[in-house]
């Protein structure tokens, strides 16, 4: 793939995400009776929780 397709592969793929996953999730979250300012402190802690390591022991990497 060029770089132009890459690019336009990757902001169809935002578009689509938004679409059908975001936008969905945060209507039903405000049905739910949550808020706004709610919902975006659920991101923030939500993208902060991803950087946490997890810890994982040798007994439990399936190698085959």
């Amino acid at each position: 793939m060029t770089p132009e397709e890459v690019r336009a592969s990757l902001k169809e793929k935002a578009i689509e995400t938004k679409n059908k996953v975001i936008k969905p999730l945060y209507k039903q979250l405000l049905k739910n009776g949550w808020t706004l300012s709610q919902i975006d402190e659920m991101d923030i802690h939500f993208y902060l929780d991803l950087f946490k390591q997890e810890k994982v022991y040798i007994d439990q990497i399936k190698l085959f």
